[in-house]
């Protein structure tokens, strides 16, 4: 497949010529317009959630309706993915569904009826809004329109609450978190004001996620040389989603904004080039960061807190370790989340679910980044300059999972989704050595599990000071 084109393209990726339909494992066509447009409006919902600012609109199912059309419109390619053949051929697919599983024996186990109902229910929404981004984003014309829509969609959700932070506009359930930390140099407690906005960006941490997402889809298209002079356009949303992040004063998104761009400069530009860069950046941000978000020390009280989180989850872990406590559990039992997803999955769902859950980052990380070797192969200039973009969205949330709990919404599985994408993009080419479902790929997955699990312990005994500051 080659994706050149001599026509000049214009400021959207919507006026690029189409590329060939790719044929990927077991799909025999490809979703049909409609079903693309309920898919974006799908997401302008998720994103924007219409029934927060709209009084009116706050007890209509908007969401739940719009993907109930679109998952009609768009069930032959939802039905193909469900194929055997299909599933062997995406384990990712494979371990999402898995872990809807470990969600309902996490209550199953336990003889919780409700929960097996409740939370069953709601992870259980999280698969179809998937599964429509892995068969809807079919070619690579949809997915370049996609993530413009992604970045509009963040460009509006940061606008909200930029203007609230401000106080310009006012939302009743809206506000900047205001945190209070110790001043050594003044000996004095100072408050500070961190950025949020709507439903599931409603913490500053969420927030800077999306918005290190949105930072790189913008330098994607401001690279972008068919673009002409027009990609200029890409400055401005990356300068405001910049601008946004520092708002937010969060140290997890400081955590997955280098892990992304470390990933990225790797893949584009080899490690040579890339280390020194790394090295002069890391004292730059502790610079224009300041001492809030650019402090990772494990002394602090915030960090501290989250260290003893992740011991105490551990423990929870060791008294129910193939299934877990149960899915929305330890809430119940530390009254804060484990501010790891990884730590998390593995306390409430089990080794079972965590497995299931460390499998998607992993498999989609590494994944892409194999694909150095074949790079040759990837077929069309664009598709291949697109690949170190992909990598570093999903290592954002990859990164991002460590130090946050989002390990049962819906935009963490639509990043991972877009490698998914990625990969059945380039499977027009029986030359590229892609993952399947496969003894070497459980091992491979159940390893990285169990170490994952040994480090984070390990970490925990050494850097926990039980009865210091943080305590």
């Amino acid at each position: 497949m080659n994706t050149a084109t001599s026509k000049p393209m214009h400021l959207w990726p919507a006026a690029m010529p189409a590329a060939a339909p790719v044929p990927a494992a077991g799909q025999p066509e490809r979703a049909g317009t409609i079903a693309f447009a309920l898919f974006l409006l799908l997401n302008a919902t998720l994103f924007l959630r219409p029934g927060e600012m709209v009084h009116a609109l706050e007890t209509l199912p908007i969401y739940e309706f719009i993907i109930i059309v679109c998952c009609l419109v768009s069930l032959p390619v939802l039905l193909e993915q469900l194929r055997p053949k299909s599933l062997i051929a995406n384990p990712v697919t494979c371990f999402l569904l898995a872990l809807w599983v470990a969600v309902v024996a996490s209550h199953a186990t336990r003889g919780q009826l409700w929960g097996i109902r409740f939370y069953g229910w709601t992870f259980f929404k999280v698969i179809p809004f998937y599964m429509l981004a892995v068969g809807v984003l079919d070619s690579l014309k949809r997915v370049r329109i996609f993530l413009a829509a992604i970045a509009v969609f963040t460009v509006g959700l940061t606008i909200i609450a930029v203007l609230r932070y401000y106080e310009v506009i006012h939302i009743s359930h809206l506000s900047a978190l205001e945190e209070r930390r110790w001043d050594w140099q003044s000996q004095s407690w100072v408050y500070i004001m961190r950025l949020r906005s709507t439903g599931m960006f409603s913490d500053p941490n969420d927030l800077s996620l999306i918005l290190t997402v949105g930072m790189i889809i913008s330098a994607y298209f401001f690279a972008d040389r068919s673009l002409g002079l027009l990609r200029g356009f890409w400055i401005a949303p990356f300068a405001f989603f910049g601008f946004a992040f520092f708002l937010t004063h969060s140290r997890g998104g400081l955590v997955a904004l280098v892990f992304a761009g470390t990933c990225f400069g790797i893949t584009r530009f080899g490690w040579k080039k890339t280390l020194p860069v790394l090295l002069l950046a890391l004292p730059l941000a502790k610079v224009l960061l300041g001492d809030r978000q650019a402090d990772v020390s494990t002394d602090t009280n915030t960090g501290q807190q989250r260290i003893q989180l992740w011991a105490q989850a551990l423990l929870e872990f060791r008294q129910a370790p193939l299934f877990g406590i149960g899915a929305g559990h330890l809430v119940d039992i530390l009254h804060h989340v484990a501010h790891n997803s990884y730590v998390h999955t593995f306390t409430e769902l089990g080794a079972f679910g965590g497995i299931c859950f460390t499998a998607i980052p992993f498999l989609t990380v590494t994944g892409l980044y194999r694909l150095n070797k074949y790079e040759p192969c990837i077929p069309g200039d664009e598709l291949r300059r697109l690949r170190p973009y992909i990598l570093a969205i999903v290592a954002c949330y990859a990164a991002g999972m460590l130090t946050l709990t989002r390990c049962y919404v819906p935009p963490t599985y639509l990043m991972f989704g877009l490698a998914v994408v990625y990969f059945r993009l380039v499977a027009v080419n029986p030359l590229i050595p892609l993952d399947r479902i496969s003894r070497p790929v459980l091992i491979r997955v159940v390893a990285v599990s169990v170490a994952l699990v040994l480090a984070t312990y390990l970490f925990c005994r050494f850097f926990a000071h039980w009865g210091g500051a943080g305590a």
